[in-house]
């Protein structure tokens, strides 16, 4: 399986989402087959939004989108399901700070 970085062609979903978000924030949006992702990543908070209209998102698909875009682990992840459908994954990383 392998998400396909479509952000260019989908620029009116990415510019609505950004409006809503810090502008440092980065935002991508990735697709394989049906399914649609939009990433963003703003500070230490990545978030992924997955949507599919023809079927539900797979167990596979989630592990994939946490291990290989989100480049995080499913035990630092936090799932929600709207009431559409679109799950949406939430991952924020740790802060380190050094003691001298």
């Amino acid at each position: 399986m392998e998400f396909k970085d479509v952000t260019k062609e989908n620029i009116d979903r990415v510019e609505l989402v950004r409006s809503t978000l810090p502008p440092s924030s980065q935002i991508q949006a990735f697709q394989n087959q049906d399914t649609f992702i939009i990433y963003s990543v703003s500070g230490p908070i990545k978030h992924a939004s997955i949507s599919n209209t023809v079927r539900a998102i797979t167990e596979m698909e989630i592990s994939y989108i946490i291990s290989n875009i989100m480049k995080s682990s499913i035990d630092n992840a936090e799932f929600f399901i709207n009431g559409n459908g679109i799950i949406h994954i939430h991952v924020e990383e740790k802060q380190h700070s050094f003691v001298n």
